[in-house]
């Protein structure tokens, strides 16, 4: 007699072995980098009957789990890397999916589940390539796998290493538990977290850098290249920014290792003293009109016009980059600008809401 359970089916026509089949419910494919969960149960119905609760749950709490990080996915710092913390911790999921924990004894007189999970796993590995069957070596040892699934049959018989955390793991438990605001705050916040970062993998010359790897050479490297064009004032933000970083980081994961960022000492710059009236002037006529013929014989048609409002009514870039069809009013005694807060951009202050 048959028997019938939620998200269950029989895999193939001629094997016996099930599988928990569980279309993603909830949209959440780009957190957990999977369409569906497909997991063997056995190669008997009985096998199946005890192993499914064990494996419905643990999908279930996956799901509730992953759910509360949509959002941050949606808003997060880097969303094409996956860390080595990031990786292991898939890793991790997917050993719940499957009921395996690495730690589990092992029964000399019962079939290991391990092994029906690898052969099921190096079957399917072998079917996306094209062969028949898994190879092997004069050993026995499965080659020609791709790597997803050699490492998830290496964590199954030996767990998983707990990687170190690095300056992306650091971003995102930052952004995540820092960052306030409204989306469109957050989203400014974080792309000028990322740019930071970016800049600072430049210095080092690697991505996504181990903290315990970042030195006081790294740390005046980046200062030196950054003051190089902009000013002092601007380093200093930037480097509290990756300081609160990197602190926030060694306290939430227990490390303890220095900040080589922090206390940071500045060269003191002469500067001309420049008046008040002086700092008001526009821009004389005729650097004015070479920026203009500049821009408009070499840049792209969106940039030419962008410069060409800013330069006719003395508006900031991001009010004119981000003004809607409708703030435009050109059928008007006097054509002229909405300069609003709307969804794409905020406005400065109070004063700055005005029609120009």
């Amino acid at each position: 007699m048959g028997f019938v359970l939620k998200y269950l089916q029989r895999s193939g026509k001629l094997e016996t072995r099930f599988i928990n089949l569980r279309r993603d419910p909830k949209n959440l494919s780009s957190v957990l980098n999977k369409l569906e969960f497909k997991i063997p149960l056995g190669f008997s119905e009985a096998d199946a009957i005890k192993r499914y609760p064990g494996i419905h749950e643990s999908v279930e709490e996956i799901i509730r789990t992953n759910g509360a990080s949509l959002k941050d996915a949606t808003l997060g710092t880097f969303p094409d890397r996956l860390t080595p913390t990031e990786e292991a911790k898939a890793l991790l999921n997917r050993l719940s999916e499957l009921g395996v924990d690495p730690e589990m004894p092992i029964d000399e007189d019962a079939v290991d589940p391990r092994d029906i999970i690898t052969e099921h796993l190096l079957a399917a590995s072998a079917k996306a390539q094209g062969m028949r069957r898994a190879e092997l070596d004069e050993v026995g040892n499965p080659v020609s796998v791709d790597k997803k699934t050699t490492k998830l049959i290496q964590a199954m018989y030996g767990g998983i290493e707990e990687p170190e955390a690095t300056l992306t793991d650091a971003v995102r438990l930052y952004t995540r538990e820092q960052v306030t605001g409204d989306e469109f705050d957050q989203k400014k916040a974080k792309q000028r977290i990322e740019n930071i970062v970016k800049r600072i993998e430049g210095i080092v010359g690697q991505q996504d850098i181990p903290l315990s790897d970042f030195s006081r050479d790294h740390a005046r490297g980046y200062r030196d290249e950054r003051l190089k064009t902009v000013s002092v004032a601007t380093v200093k933000r930037e480097f509290n920014t990756i300081v609160a970083i990197i602190n926030h980081a060694l306290t939430e994961y227990d490390l303890q290792l220095p900040n080589p960022f922090a206390s940071m000492k500045y060269p003191k710059r002469v500067t001309a003293k420049v008046s008040q009236e002086e700092k008001g002037k526009p821009f004389p006529d005729d650097i004015l009109q070479a920026v203009t013929d500049r821009v408009v014989t070499r840049s792209r048609r969106d940039v030419s016009l962008i410069w060409q409002l800013l330069a006719g009514t003395g508006c900031r870039l991001n009010e004119i980059a981000g003004l809607r069809v409708e703030e435009v009013i050109i059928e008007h005694d006097y054509p002229h600008l909405i300069i609003q807060e709307n969804r794409l951009r905020r406005i400065k202050n109070i004063s700055s809401k005005i029609d120009r």
